[in-house]
């Protein structure tokens, strides 16, 4: 179940009438742009769909716990799995961090290179997320302690929602 956080992806190829299109002045750039905007939300999903992995295999922890008629630490792990989901809502309604021809709030090259180590800084705390559930659903399993465990996933929950809160605060000082 270890998948690694992939690099952004350049996008789809232009087609034909883009490419022409390309000959009148700005639209290559606009085009270009829109391209990096449609990779800043796919990589966000992407982010997404590994935090909502990561709940779905807390959910199955829950559900056996519950067929061993072990409710202790439950309480817990759902107050978790509702941190993954607000973790989850934060990035996917996020902000693109790209701005299209018209839009009001223009994010110019530097703050495009901030955003970027955000995005990176999101990726390496989703990849610490994924490997502490793993080891808190091998160490606890049906019957073992789950405290010190959510304890740790919580804290880092906290920091990925406070980084994302960061990015969001990037992108507010435009508008």
């Amino acid at each position: 179940m270890s998948q690694e956080i992939e690099p952004r992806t350049p996008g789809r190829e232009f087609t034909i009438l883009e490419t022409i299109a390309c000959a009148v002045p700005g639209v290559a750039g606009y085009l270009k742009k829109e391209k990096a905007r449609d990779s800043d939300q796919r990589y966000r999903m992407f982010l997404t769909d590994r935090l909502a992995g990561i709940k779905t295999s807390l959910e199955t922890l829950k559900r056996s716990r519950v067929d061993e008629s072990v409710l202790e630490g439950l309480d817990r792990l759902e107050r978790l799995c509702r941190k993954l989901d607000r973790a989850m809502d934060s990035l996917r309604y996020a902000a693109r961090g790209y701005s299209g021809m018209f839009d009001g709030v223009k994010v110019r090259e530097p703050e495009l290179k901030r955003l970027e180590g955000y995005d990176h800084m999101l990726a390496g705390l989703i990849s610490s997320i994924h490997i502490a559930s793993g080891k808190l659903i091998a160490g606890t399993g049906a019957f073992g302690d789950v405290r010190s465990g959510v304890q740790s996933m919580e804290d880092m929950l906290e920091e990925l929602i406070h980084a994302i809160g960061q990015r969001r605060q990037v992108l507010e000082h435009f508008e």
